[in-house]
């Protein structure tokens, strides 16, 4: 013959608040770790985006840089060289994107030298894409040939 007795405190009664405790903790510790994941996942794509802006931005330097020894090589060869628009293809960079890099030679206040400005952006037409514009003042070959 077994007794139940109408005890609040025997031993059933501690058991099933400590079950839906653990219960609740679990989900507290289960939100805090999905929470810090999220935090953690944010940070990695903006790092991830900001590299590759970086990446973009030292691309256009160089295609900057690129652009004015092509306007110097190009006024070596032609006088008449007002600049371009110099289309560079994807597989000609190694890569995956184009590039635009815009000429435009002026004159300098000396008429003596002329003004060049290479105007680079990649990925070309992007909306996420770097542009850097770099200038140079160069000696204009046909200020000596004018006496």
């Amino acid at each position: 013959m077994q007794v139940r007795s109408n005890n609040p405190n025997g031993p059933d009664a501690c058991r099933a608040p400590r079950r839906g405790m653990v219960l609740i903790v679990l989900l507290v510790l289960f939100a805090i770790s999905m929470t810090l994941f999220g935090l953690w996942a944010q940070s990695a794509v903006r790092e991830h985006q900001r590299m590759t802006m970086y990446a973009y931005r030292m691309q256009s330097v160089r295609l900057a840089e690129s652009g004015l020894a092509r306007a110097v090589a190009r006024i070596a060869a032609d006088p008449q060289y007002d600049g371009e628009t110099w289309m560079i293809p994807a597989a000609d960079l190694g890569g995956k994107h184009a590039a635009e890099v815009r000429i435009r030679i002026t004159p300098a206040t000396d008429a003596a030298r002329l003004h060049v400005e290479a105007v680079a952006e990649y990925p070309a037409g992007a909306v996420r894409r770097a542009q850097v514009t770099q200038h140079r003042d160069i000696p204009n070959p046909t200020s000596g040939n004018e006496s």
